[in-house]
C-alpha cells in the first residue's frame, strides 16, 4: 500500500501469518514460534524461486474481477472513481505507470496490467496498452523489498519490522523475537546447500465443466443428461408469475425453483438462495454451537474430490461459490456465479446436498479434523477474549440480551465454554447429514440475475432438471429416527418483562482525580440508553407483511419526533436510532430505541422519550402533537417512495422477497397440504400476489399510506409493553 510519511510518498509491503492453538496442551510460545518461522521460510522460498507466469496469472484473475465490477452499469462516476482509486492505491504497485486520475483510464490500465501473459512472450509494442505484469517483475519486486532483510539476517539494520499482535504472544519481547528471526534466517542459510527449499509446484485449477463436474460429483456426473433424446427433457413443469415477472419450475422430484431474470440490473451475474423449514430453534445448546461453524468446517474440508485449496482455486477462477446458512426456523444455502457458469453453480449445489465421502456411494462426508480443530479453537479463543474484555459496550450488550431476550431457549442463550467443549466432529457430521443431505427435496430455490447464457425457458428447465431434479432422499438415512426436520416455526419463550421496567447499571470509567480538568470530557460522562418494545406478529403469513411495514414506518416516525423534540428543541440527547429487528419467520420482533446523552440527564431522557411515544399514540386526537406527527408521516412517505424506487433496481431486493414469500407460504397456507404437487398452481399464485405487495410501486405506495394512517394505533399496541436499560459511568467520573 502507499501512504504519506512526513509528507513523503512511501510504499509499504507486508506479509502476515495467523496462528491458532491446535490443542489445549500446545504451548502458546511454540505456536507463535512456529508461525514466525513458517512466515520467514516462505519469504526466503519466494526469493529463492521465481514464481511461474501461470501462478501469477491465476493471482491476477481476482483483481481483474474487481476492476471489471467497477466499470459495470449503475455506479455513478464519482463512486467508480473513488472505488477504483482506492483499489489502485492500496492493492497495486503501479509507480508512475498511471499518470492521470481518470477512472476509466485507470481501470483500463489496471486491466491491461492484469492480462494473462501470452504463451509466445510479451505483447508487441502498443502505445495505448500496457504490457501485462510478468512473474519476473513480481519476483524482482519481492527481492527489492525483502532482500536486505533475508541476506543481512536482521530486521534492525533494514527497513523491515517484524510485529506480533494479539493476546496470545507467548511471552515474546523485542529481544526474544529478534533472536528468533535471526536464528531462523541463519538456519535457512545454513541448510540452503545441503537441503535447499524447493519451489512450490503450482497446480492450475480445473478449467472445463466436465473436469470440475467429475471432481465435484464423482458418482453422479456421468449420469447427468439433458436436452432432446436423453429422456429427461420436459420432466419438469413451469408456471408464470406475471405480477413478479418471474417463473417457477417444478422439477420431477418435487423441488421448486423460482427464477427472475434481472439482467438489466444485474448483468453478467447470478445469485441464489435456498431454504428448508426447520432451523436452530430445534437444537439443544451443543448442537446449536456445532451448527454455528458447520459452514466454515465443511468449506475447509473440500467438496467432492476437491481439497479445500483446489476448491478455493475453482471458486476464484470461475467466480462461483456456495455456502451453507443457518437461521432460527429454517436452514439454507446461498451463493453466486457469473452468468456463464450457472452449470458450475448447480454442480456445487448438488455436491453440497449429496455430501458423499470422496467416491464412496451414499457414504456420509467426513469433516477435516484439522479444519474442525481450527474452527473450534477460534471459537474458544473468541470466548476467552470476550471474557477478558472489560469494554462497557460488551457488558451493556449482555445486559440488553438478558433483559429483552432472556435465556429460556437454547438459541437465546449465549455460547459458553462448557457448551463448546461438548462439540465433536461426529456431531458436526451428524447435523450436516440431518440438515442438508438426508432429503434435499425439502429445499426451495430462488435464482435472480442474468439467464441469457442459459438460453430460452426450455434450456433453463432442462439444465435445472439435469442437476437439481435428480436429487433424492438418501437411501441409508431415509426415515431415520433422529429426523427433526422439517418443522414449522414455533412460539419461543422470550424473557421480555411482563410489566414496564427500567434497569440501571454502571460501568467503571476511571478518571484520574489528581489531574486538573479531568473528568469533564463528555465521553467520560456519556450514558447509553436503550428502550425495548416487544412486537407480536401473530401466525398469519398474510398479515405478516403488514405488521412488519407498520412497525418499520412507526420506527421512522418515532426517530423523526425524538430528533425534533429531544435533540433539536431540548438538547437532551447526542444521538438516537429507532429500529425494528425480527428473525425470519419468527412470531415476534423487537423495537429498539438507542440514545446517548449526558449521564446526569439519563432518567429525564427515558421519561421524555416515553412521553413522546405516548403523545404519538394519541396523535389521532386533537392536540399539539397531531400536526407534527402528520408532517413526520409525510416525510416518511416521501423517503419510502425514494427508497422503493432504488430498491427495485437491486438484485438482492428481488431475491429476498421471492424467497420470503415462498418461506411464508411453506409455513402458512402450504403447511397443511399433504400432496404439495397437486397444489403447485395455487402456491405459485399465492407467492406471486405476495411479491406484488412489496414490488409494485403503486401497490406499495398505497400500503405505506395505509400504514402511516395507523401510526397512532400501532404506537398504542406496541409501545405499551416496554423495558429500558441505562448504562451510567461510575461516580468516580466526578459527576
Amino acid at each position: 500500500c502507499r501512504l504519506a510519511l512526513h509528507d513523503t510518498a512511501t510504499e509499504c509491503t507486508s506479509v502476515s501469518a495467523q496462528c491458532h492453538r491446535r490443542t489445549a496442551e500446545t504451548q502458546e510460545a511454540d505456536q507463535v514460534e512456529h508461525s514466525v518461522r513458517a512466515l520467514i521460510r516462505e519469504v526466503v522460498r519466494l526469493l529463492s524461486h521465481c514464481p511461474s507466469d501461470a501462478e501469477v496469472d491465476f493471482a491476477k484473475q481476482k483483481w481483474r474481477h474487481v476492476f471489471l465490477r467497477k466499470l459495470q452499469p449503475g455506479l455513478s462516476r464519482d463512486d467508480r472513481c473513488a472505488e477504483i482509486c482506492e483499489d489502485l492505491v492500496q492493492n497495486f504497485i503501479l509507480r508512475e505507470r498511471v499518470p492521470v486520475l481518470d477512472y476509466e483510464y485507470e481501470a483500463q490500465c489496471a486491466l491491461d496490467l492484469l492480462e494473462p501473459v501470452p504463451p509466445a512472450g510479451p505483447l508487441g509494442a502498443d502505445d495505448d496498452k500496457l504490457a501485462p505484469i510478468r512473474a519476473k517483475e513480481v519476483w524482482e519486486y519481492a527481492c527489492s523489498v525483502f532482500g536486505d532483510f533475508v541476506h543481512q539476517r536482521s530486521s534492525s539494520a533494514t527497513n523491515t519490522a517484524v510485529v506480533l499482535q494479539g493476546q496470545h504472544c507467548g511471552g515474546f519481547d523485542d529481544d526474544k523475537l529478534a533472536e528468533l528471526v535471526r536464528n531462523t534466517l541463519t538456519e535457512l542459510h545454513s541448510a540452503s546447500a545441503s537441503a535447499p527449499l524447493r519451489a512450490w509446484v503450482f497446480h492450475a485449477p480445473q478449467d472445463s465443466l466436465e473436469e470440475i463436474g467429475q471432481a465435484l460429483l464423482p458418482l453422479h456426473f456421468a449420469n447427468v443428461q439433458r436436452g432432446p433424446g436423453t429422456g429427461r427433457e420436459r420432466q419438469w413443469r413451469s408456471f408464470e408469475m406475471p405480477k413478479a415477472q418471474a417463473r417457477t419450475f417444478v422439477l420431477s422430484n418435487g423441488i421448486r425453483v423460482c427464477t427472475k431474470d434481472t439482467k438489466d440490473i444485474y448483468p453478467g451475474k447470478l445469485s441464489f438462495q435456498a431454504f428448508a423449514l426447520g432451523g436452530t430453534a430445534s437444537l439443544n445448546d451443543a448442537e446449536g454451537a456445532a451448527f454455528s461453524f458447520l459452514g466454515s468446517v465443511l468449506q475447509a474440508s473440500g467438496l467432492g474430490l476437491l481439497s479445500d485449496l483446489e476448491l478455493n482455486k475453482v471458486e476464484s477462477k470461475h467466480s462461483a461459490s456456495v455456502r451453507l446458512q443457518q437461521h432460527w426456523f429454517h436452514r439454507g444455502l446461498g451463493g453466486s456465479c457469473t452468468a456463464a457458469h450457472l452449470e458450475l453453480l448447480l454442480q456445487m449445489i448438488c455436491a453440497r446436498l449429496l455430501g458423499i465421502e470422496k467416491n464412496i456411494a451414499d457414504q456420509p462426508k467426513k469433516v477435516d479434523l484439522v479444519a474442525f480443530e481450527r474452527s473450534h479453537r477460534i471459537a474458544l479463543d473468541g470466548l476467552d477474549n470476550t471474557a477478558a474484555s472489560d469494554a462497557p459496550e460488551l457488558r451493556f450488550a449482555e445486559e440488553i440480551r438478558k433483559v429483552f431476550i432472556g435465556d429460556k431457549e437454547p438459541i437465546l442463550r449465549p455460547l459458553t465454554k462448557e457448551t463448546l467443549l461438548q462439540v465433536t466432529p461426529e456431531l458436526v457430521e451428524q447435523l450436516y447429514q440431518e440438515a442438508f443431505t438426508r432429503d434435499p427435496t425439502e429445499f426451495t430455490f430462488c435464482f435472480c440475475g442474468d439467464f441469457s447464457a442459459a438460453g430460452q425457458v426450455d434450456g433453463l428447465g432442462d439444465l435445472l432438471e439435469a442437476y437439481l431434479g435428480v436429487l433424492l432422499p438418501s437411501k441409508s438415512r431415509r426415515g431415520a429416527a433422529t429426523k427433526r426436520w422439517p418443522c414449522l416455526p414455533r412460539q419461543l419463550l422470550l424473557g421480555f418483562p411482563e410489566e414496564p421496567t427500567i434497569h440501571t447499571f454502571s460501568h467503571d470509567a476511571i478518571v484520574p482525580s489528581d489531574v486538573p480538568g479531568e473528568g469533564k470530557d463528555e465521553d467520560e460522562a456519556r450514558a447509553m440508553v436503550m428502550l425495548g418494545h416487544k412486537v407480536s406478529t401473530g401466525w398469519s403469513p398474510e398479515d405478516e407483511l403488514n405488521t412488519d411495514l407498520d412497525v418499520r414506518l412507526a420506527c421512522q416516525v418515532a426517530q423523526i419526533k425524538l430528533i425534533e423534540s429531544l435533540r433539536t428543541d431540548q438538547h437532551l440527547i447526542y444521538t438516537v436510532n429507532v429500529d425494528h429487528s425480527r428473525n425470519s419467520l419468527a412470531p415476534f420482533g423487537l423495537v429498539f430505541t438507542h440514545m446517548s446523552c449526558h449521564a446526569e440527564r439519563a432518567d429525564f431522557v427515558v421519561q421524555s422519550a416515553l412521553a413522546e411515544f405516548e403523545a404519538i399514540a394519541h396523535s389521532d386526537e386533537e392536540g399539539p402533537t397531531q400536526a407534527s406527527v402528520t408532517e413526520a408521516c409525510r416525510s416518511v412517505s416521501k423517503q419510502m417512495a425514494e427508497w422503493h424506487k432504488r430498491a427495485r433496481g437491486n438484485n438482492s431486493y428481488w431475491l429476498f422477497w421471492l424467497l420470503d414469500a415462498w418461506k411464508r407460504y411453506a409455513s402458512g397456507p402450504g403447511a397443511g397440504i399433504a400432496a404439495v404437487r397437486q397444489s403447485q398452481q395455487a402456491a405459485v399464485a399465492w407467492v406471486d400476489d405476495n411479491v406484488e405487495r412489496v414490488a409494485d410501486a403503486e401497490f406499495f405506495g398505497m400500503r405505506v399510506e395505509d400504514s402511516l394512517a395507523r401510526t397512532p394505533q400501532v404506537f398504542r399496541s406496541i409501545f405499551k409493553q416496554r423495558s429500558a436499560l441505562v448504562m451510567l459511568p461510575e461516580l468516580k467520573t466526578k459527576l
